[in-house]
């Protein structure tokens, strides 16, 4: 018998990815596409400076943020159960990873409605943590899932874990070198900006697609 429960979590896990890719390449399209960023490739925190991308970012991140949150009881449970074979960890790692998934979409609420032009610290703040807690809850979640066992890890989503550390340290040290915060985009084509505003630019979209590919293989776990 199917477990409609487990059914409707792995939908709304699917929905939660699928938006929080979907929701910058449609404003990617509406704002390059039309030429109101005149970069083809601008950081994912460009997009909602300009309308119609200013409106649909927002509410598409922050539904999936939603929906990131409300399957967070069912990683729970899941994370429960392979906890057992921890001894000393039953009750503590299920919830730590919990609070670990819930600040991430907290984190992406925030950074999807407040620009680097509004508050620069906040946003780059809210983005940090968006990253840094959603690489946490998947480290320490497959730990707990694969019993403390290597050989029982999840081959693609360790994958995206591994690939994800270089790329948010990456991104950080690019932001450092260039951390100055610009009042609207200003460059005339993506070869025009300072390589290391550009190469951030393709290492945030990366991370992106990576976390959300590290998400969407827990849907198994539901």
């Amino acid at each position: 018998m199917i477990n409609q429960g487990s059914t409707n979590e792995r939908r709304l896990l699917a929905w939660a990815c699928g938006l929080s890719i979907i929701t910058p390449v449609v404003c990617w399209i509406l704002t390059v596409g039309v030429g109101t960023i005149p970069v083809w490739l601008p950081f994912v925190s460009d997009l909602p400076l300009y309308e119609p991308a200013a409106t649909i970012f927002p509410l598409g991140m922050t539904l999936s943020a939603l929906l990131f949150a409300m399957v967070i009881p069912g990683l729970y449970r899941n994370l429960s159960k392979n906890s057992r074979q921890l001894p000393g960890w039953e009750g503590h790692a299920p919830a730590a990873a919990s609070t670990l998934l819930f600040f991430a979409a907290f984190s992406m609420v925030i950074v999807s409605h407040v620009t680097w032009q509004m508050s620069p610290g906040l946003h780059y703040l809210a983005a940090s943590g968006l990253f840094l807690f959603m690489l946490s809850w998947g480290s320490l979640a497959e730990y707990v899932r694969a019993g403390g066992e290597f050989k029982m890890a999840h081959n693609i989503r360790i994958a995206t874990i591994v690939m994800g550390i270089p790329l948010l340290l990456t991104l950080g040290v690019l932001t450092r070198m260039f951390f100055t915060v610009h009042q609207e985009v200003v460059y005339a084509s993506f070869e025009g900006r300072p390589w290391p505003m550009a190469f951030a630019a393709v290492v945030e979209w990366l991370l992106v697609a990576d976390l959300s590919l590290m998400m969407w293989t827990w849907r198994s776990e539901l």
